[in-house]
């Protein structure tokens, strides 16, 4: 199976993934870590890996396009099996996710409580500060609306 990665911030979650992809399944092929807003020590794994990473910059929302449009053409080349968003900032477009295989998000709350960011707090944080009873994750097909896909696994 080939797989592409999509990561921001400190991409903490994609290295955490590949770490744990290596010891589960090493027939995995990670054909390409894309990040935007990413810091230095992702680029560094994938190049001691031999990992094609590509970052991309942001646009503005209103400019989605030129911002995928940096790597769905790369992406379609590949041809992953999967992409897998490891705490990717942007919402996909419709026309994004129409040109891409599966692609899937793990969310870090019991979906459909706690989406993207809630009164400014990570879903984590507002978990966390609401007195919830129960923590969780939530893996789920990524669509056009944040966080709303159809749930594969929650833990």
């Amino acid at each position: 199976m080939k797989i592409a990665i999509l990561a921001s911030r400190s991409g903490a979650n994609a290295l955490q993934f590949l770490s744990s992809l290596a010891s589960l399944d090493p027939t995995v092929d990670v054909g390409i870590v894309i990040g935007n807003d990413v810091g230095k020590e992702l680029q560094y794994a994938c190049e001691k890996q031999n990992l094609q990473f590509l970052r991309v910059k942001n646009f503005p929302l209103n400019e989605r396009w030129h911002f995928e449009r940096q790597f769905v053409s790369q992406l379609r080349d590949l041809s992953p099996d999967l992409i897998v968003s490891c705490s990717f900032s942007r919402i996909l477009s419709e026309r994004a996710l129409a040109s891409l295989p599966l692609s899937i998000n793990s969310h870090p709350s019991l979906l459909p409580a706690f989406k993207g960011r809630v009164n400014g707090l990570k879903p984590i944080d507002a978990a966390l500060a609401s007195g919830v009873k129960f923590l969780g994750v939530s893996i789920h097909v990524i669509t056009k609306e944040m966080d709303s896909g159809p749930l594969i696994l929650q833990a």
